[in-house]
């Protein structure tokens, strides 16, 4: 959250858009307390949360040791699926990986 604030005060400084972006990793939606924390997360970052989050999956842990993606690792696999809806939705609001 201090970040998002410097990056506001930034972008003011400098008189344009930055277009940073949070997102949840190692989400996992079984835990109670996680919702309350994105429900905060989300009324204080506001737009600069993704609305998509990264579940925690063993498969990116292996395609890391395997220095690979998740994609090419486990293509049909949720966290693949993730990675893909991630990418469209920053493609969608014009964000450079």
């Amino acid at each position: 959250v201090a970040l998002a604030r410097q990056a506001d005060a930034l972008e003011s400084e400098l008189g344009r858009s930055l277009n940073l972006h949070f997102v949840l990793n190692q989400w996992d939606s079984s835990r109670g307390m996680q919702a309350e924390v994105r429900d905060q997360l989300s009324h204080r970052l506001g737009r600069r949360l993704a609305p998509v989050v990264i579940s925690y999956a063993v498969e990116i842990e292996e395609s890391l040791a395997e220095g690979s993606t998740v994609i090419r690792h486990a293509a049909d696999s949720m966290a693949a699926s993730e990675f893909r809806s991630l990418a469209g939705w920053m493609t969608s609001v014009g964000v450079k990986a």
